[in-house]
C-alpha cells in the first residue's frame, strides 16, 4: 500500500529577504523574489506549485521591499493563507528562519525554501523519505557536474550528509529543506542575529545530527545572477 502524506498540516515559510545586488542590471528595484520571470513574479510561480501540491499556509519572511510582495499577494493566493515576518535590519537566510519561527511561533515540522530558487518536486515523497530516515533535517538535491558557484555535498550510500563543502561531489542543495520538530525548537531558543544557515547553522546540524539528502529529477532553478535569470525565463514557460 503506496503512503500518503497530508502537506496542509505543515508549516512552510518562503526566505524572500534577498536584496538582488547582482540582478540589479536587469530588473527595476523591487525585491529579489519579485523579479519578473516567465510573465509572472518569482515568488509567484513557488507559491504555485505549493498550492497544487496541497498547502493551504505559508509564512513569507520579508526583507528588502517587503512591502512590494505584501501588497501584490495580501493575505491569500489561490486557496493558501499567507502570513509575513519582517527584519528591521538584514538577518542572513540563518537569521531570517530563526526571526520568523520566533516571531509567528512555528511548531511541528517546517519546510524552507529560498525565494530565489525553484525546483519542483513532490514535497510529499520528500516528506515521507523524511520520516522513513527518522531525519532531523532533509535537504531537496539536484547533481551539477561543473564546479560553479554551488559547493557539494557529500553523502553515504544512504543518501545522509556527511559533509557540505565537498568540491568534487556532484550533489548540490537546491534550497528546499524540512526541519523536524526539534530542530525547530533548537532554532526558536537561538539569539536573533544575522547569521548564515548555509555557512554557519548548517555545517553544524550535519555534525550534530540526522541530516539526508533527498534527491529527485527536476529542472533546477535559480534566479540570483543575470545569465541563470536569463534561463528561467525559458525553464519555468515550459514548466508551465
Amino acid at each position: 500500500m503506496k503512503m500518503s502524506f497530508d502537506l496542509s498540516s505543515l508549516n512552510v515559510l518562503i526566505l524572500a529577504g534577498g536584496l538582488g545586488t547582482r540582478l540589479r542590471s536587469v530588473i527595476r528595484d523591487v525585491p529579489k523574489p519579485m523579479a519578473p520571470v516567465a510573465g509572472r513574479p518569482f515568488i509567484e510561480h513557488q507559491l504555485r506549485f505549493l498550492a497544487s501540491a496541497g498547502f493551504k499556509s505559508v509564512v513569507i519572511a520579508l526583507g528588502y521591499r517587503g512591502d512590494v510582495i505584501k501588497q501584490h499577494f495580501k493575505k491569500d493566493f489561490m486557496g493558501i493563507q499567507i502570513d509575513y515576518s519582517s527584519e528591521a535590519t538584514p538577518l542572513g537566510t540563518g537569521g531570517a528562519i530563526i526571526n520568523a519561527v520566533k516571531a509567528k511561533r512555528l511548531d511541528g515540522n517546517l519546510v524552507v525554501l529560498n525565494g530565489d530558487t525553484f525546483f519542483p518536486i513532490s514535497i510529499e515523497s520528500m516528506m515521507l523519505d523524511h520520516i522513513k530516515n527518522s531525519a532531523d533535517v532533509t535537504l531537496a538535491i539536484f547533481r551539477d557536474k561543473s564546479c560553479g558557484r554551488y559547493s557539494g555535498l557529500c553523502l553515504d550510500d544512504k543518501m545522509k550528509v556527511l559533509d557540505s563543502d565537498a568540491d568534487t561531489s556532484d550533489y548540490k542543495s537546491a534550497g528546499i529543506y524540512i526541519f523536524s520538530h526539534n530542530i525547530v525548537g533548537l532554532l526558536r531558543s537561538k539569539e536573533l542575529k544575522k547569521i548564515s544557515f548555509e555557512e554557519d547553522i548548517g555545517p553544524k546540524l550535519i555534525s550534530n545530527y540526522n541530516v539526508y539528502g533527498y534527491a529527485e529529477s527536476a529542472p533546477f532553478i535559480d534566479i540570483g545572477i543575470p545569465e541563470d535569470f536569463g534561463k528561467a525565463q525559458t525553464l519555468l514557460r515550459r514548466w508551465q
